[in-house]
């Protein structure tokens, strides 16, 4: 399933059959920027940390094991935020039943958080239109 979008969107939402459709299609795409696995997007961070609390343990299990290093990445479209703010935004996520080590440099789980702002970086919002959390499951390179 696509949703419709306008051509100025740089973010999609898409479903597809399975992550290996989303790895090929990502190895083929020059102006991707990454593919994530999407567990909640939401308005609002009390949202979004209510939609992953109720995740279901079968679906986050995989990842959450003793010997998966992981890392959560922090993001934002059309605003920027210092290194502090985003370590902030990363403690929000303590909940999470992550059991593995930290590993900046190459996790086995690289967990995204992106806040959205609009395409207006002139007028940047006092808080984001959306928010996106979930599993990196590729990243382009190039960026």
């Amino acid at each position: 399933m696509i949703q419709l979008y306008s051509s100025e969107d740089p973010l999609w939402v898409i479903e597809l059959p399975c992550e290996a459709a989303a790895r090929q299609i990502a190895s083929r795409s020059v102006c991707l920027r990454c593919c994530i696995e999407l567990w909640a997007t939401t308005r609002t961070e009390e949202e979004l940390h209510n939609t992953l609390r109720a995740l279901p343990l079968e679906h986050t299990n995989p990842y959450f094991q003793p010997g998966v290093s992981f890392k959560i990445k922090v993001d934002t479209f059309c605003n920027k935020i210092t290194q502090a703010d985003k370590v902030a935004k990363i403690e929000t996520f303590g909940y999470l039943p992550v059991e593995g080590p930290v590993n900046l440099k190459n996790p086995d789980l690289c967990l995204q958080f992106l806040e959205y702002y609009g395409l207006d970086s002139n007028k940047i919002p006092e808080k984001p239109y959306s928010l996106y959390f979930g599993r990196l499951v590729r990243m382009n390179l190039a960026y």
